[in-house]
């Protein structure tokens, strides 16, 4: 099974398609960024429930991945990985 690591060292499971992307179609592509995302938010508010961070929680709970801004993506990268792109993931194999 494979996990990342949060900032706070909780594991957390990879989404189904490890962060890849199809480009096959636009409907295919929509659909793989609508997933991660949704994994994204997930991750984040169990992150808030994990550290009693009721602050955040409310900030978090209430994102639909159907309308995402750009920042609220960047806002969840920081409060996972600390890091605004989340892009220095390492994919742990368990």
């Amino acid at each position: 099974m494979s996990y990342i690591l949060s900032k706070s060292g909780r594991k957390m499971p990879c989404p189904k398609n490890k962060f890849r992307v199809r480009l096959d179609s636009n409907r295919k592509c929509i659909n793989d960024i609508k997933e991660i995302n949704q994994w994204l938010i997930d991750q984040t508010i169990a992150e808030c429930k994990s550290n009693n961070d009721d602050y955040n929680l409310c900030l978090f709970k209430d994102e639909n991945v159907k309308n995402l801004p750009d920042g609220s993506i960047a806002l969840m990268n920081l409060y996972l990985f600390g890091d605004a792109d989340g892009v220095n993931l390492v994919i742990h194999e368990e």
